[in-house]
């Protein structure tokens, strides 16, 4: 029976082979096994009269690799199967439950058929994925419930890589770790390792472990896939069954910390969607940087509704629990654990998803980030613009997020940009919007010498297979070229500085000066908007202190009287480097 073979070294070649793992001994029980050799005999396939409702696992995702089954049906069944994917109709016995064991990443179809007294036959389905882990998901992983592997997720910046973790019952030669490789097929049966990505491959196997072992891998640059999700898996060399104790192995506090240069503290926040209505869930991902171990900080998640309420992330309440110091501190880009249940007791309207970086050592505020959700249970729209002034070179982005739930399969979605002659230019809509929310994108178009400055209006209308106006909404911007003068004082005393200016939405630099010799401020023209300032500055005697981009340093530029604004800073040690 072949065996999963590792390649040679850490970088594969570039379209790897597909390798089978062996397949342990049957155990009574498992998933697929009925407890008898003959394959059931089940009535032949008749046109179903009545629908099934799953009720365990549910439409979405889940990141366990065993779930109960569970349905509902109109009517008592006297016999009941289930199906996952193209597999084996698999009878579920007369007063017991059911379980999926031992998935594999991806998206599951799981059919549940039954047959009442009278011979009619029901059915439903219900489609759900299974995803890799969270960094910093607490638990320990591996037997029993993870027997086969164990798949946690990052986004990747284009930086080496350090992978820490604590394993426990590992043999010599028993797991095998993976960059973008994980298992497909049937567990034990007929797996085979995979690529999710073409870069990656074996990361390194471990030393058998003496009760819980720490260990330290590397991971080059070249592996990784920057920008996008990349895997890392623990790979069992056998798969074993998840009864084997003789097997038992298990991993915890898994890390992967880039190899950064300290640069300014800042975290972004992303939701897995924008639009959503009551029973959706809502996933966050969190990109952090510039934590440098000398200087920690504390992060938070938490979600702001319409009336200004804050709603903690992931577990709901008021008070926004801080995120695992070890993802704080590993500089982490990817999905946090946890997502927010969205139910139908919660006002419906615009949300911010918001996220906070603090000093550790006195609770400073020292980055902030947000960004647009939606939740609404009836038909609605609400059109978002970037900002609310442009000027030359600036970037216009309009979006709409839609929740269609009951305006049936004829909906259609309409936008359109009024300009200041009072003119319409038509944007790209959707016909036959599907029952439930998305997010589009309208607009995302760079102001140049064709655009008349004045007033614009982004409007969307959601209306129904008859022309009827089920929701509508609007957004308006200003274009002007009227530049203004921005004034950032410095430190008393400071002899040299470097300031930089950054668009407070696109994070994009638009102005940048060095000055040497003693001043108290520097000045820029800019054009209406929010800006961060950083940079850093030398005082006569030395010192060197750091701009922080952070809200204490962010400004709003309004056409008209000129700005003025004093830079918020702090000393830095020496050895962090100077002003180049």
């Amino acid at each position: 029976t072949p065996t999963v073979t590792p390649t040679a070294g850490p970088t594969p070649s570039p379209s790897p082979t597909e390798e089978p793992t062996p397949a342990p001994t049957e155990t009574p029980g498992e998933s697929g096994d009925s407890g008898d050799d003959i394959p059931p005999e089940l009535p032949p396939a008749r046109e179903p009269v009545f629908a099934i409702t799953s009720t365990s696992p549910d439409a979405g995702s889940i990141a366990d690799r065993s779930v109960a089954v569970r349905y509902t049906s109109p009517v008592f069944l006297s016999r009941a199967w289930y199906r996952l994917d193209d597999g084996p109709d698999i009878i579920v016995p007369a007063g017991t439950g059911a379980s999926l064991e031992r998935l594999v990443l991806g998206g599951h179809t799981l059919t549940v058929t039954g047959i009442d007294s009278l011979g009619r036959i029901g059915t439903g389905s219900v489609d759900f994925a299974v995803i890799p882990l969270a960094l910093s998901d607490e638990e320990i992983r591996g037997t029993p419930d993870f027997p086969d592997e164990t798949v946690y997720a990052f986004t990747a910046r284009p930086v080496d890589y350090t992978l820490t973790f604590e394993g426990s019952g590992i043999d010599e030669g028993e797991i095998s770790v993976y960059l973008n490789r994980h298992l497909a097929g049937v567990m034990g049966k007929d797996a085979v390792l995979v690529a999710s990505q073409d870069a990656g491959g074996l990361v390194g196997t471990p030393d058998a472990s003496i009760g819980w072992t720490r260990y330290s891998l590397q991971v080059p640059a070249a592996d990784v896939v920057p920008g996008a999700e990349n895997l890392i898996a623990f790979v069992h060399a056998q798969n074993p069954s998840s009864a084997s104790a003789d097997n038992a192995w298990e991993v915890r506090d898994v890390a992967i910390t880039p190899a950064l240069q300290d640069s300014f503290p800042s975290i972004d926040i992303f939701p897995g969607t924008r639009a959503l209505s009551p029973g959706d869930e809502l996933a966050a991902w969190t990109e952090i940087f510039g934590i440098a171990p000398d200087d920690p900080c504390t992060a938070s998640v938490y979600l702001v509704d319409p009336e200004g309420t804050v709603i903690a992330f992931p577990g709901g309440g008021s008070d926004p629990a801080p995120l695992d110091p070890a993802l704080v501190a590993a500089n982490h880009y990817g999905r946090i654990p946890g997502a927010l249940t969205i139910t139908d007791t919660m006002t419906p309207g615009p949300y911010r998803l918001c996220a906070e970086l603090a000093r550790a050592s006195d609770g400073l505020l020292v980055a902030f980030a947000s960004t647009n959700v939606f939740i609404s249970a009836d038909p609605a729209v609400k059109v978002y613009t970037n900002r609310e002034w442009f000027g030359d070179g600036m970037r216009v982005m309009g979006d709409c997020a839609v929740v269609s739930a009951g305006a049936g399969e004829d909906a259609s979605l309409v936008m359109w940009l009024e300009v200041p002659d009072g003119s319409a230019v038509s944007l790209p809509g959707r016909d036959g919007v599907q029952e439930g929310a998305a997010y589009l994108h309208a607009i995302n178009r760079m102001v140049d010498a064709d655009w008349d400055e004045g007033t614009y209006i982004l409007r969307a209308t959601l209306a129904d297979g008859d022309g009827n106006t089920l929701a509508s909404d609007f957004a308006a911007f200003e274009v002007s070229r009227e530049a203004t003068s921005l004034t950032v004082h410095l430190d008393p005393g400071t002899v040299q500085s470097r300031v930089v200016l950054i668009d407070g939405i696109t994070l994009d630099p638009v102005a940048e000066t060095t000055t040497e010799g003693a001043h108290g401020a520097v000045s820029f023209r800019v054009a209406p908007g929010t800006y961060w300032i950083g940079g850093e500055t030398v005082a006569g005697d030395g010192t060197l202190r750091l701009i922080p981009v952070s809200t204490a340093n962010r400004v709003l530029v309004l056409p008209g009287d000129p700005v003025t604004v004093t830079a918020v800073t702090r000393a830095i040690a020496a050895d962090r480097g100077v002003i180049a």
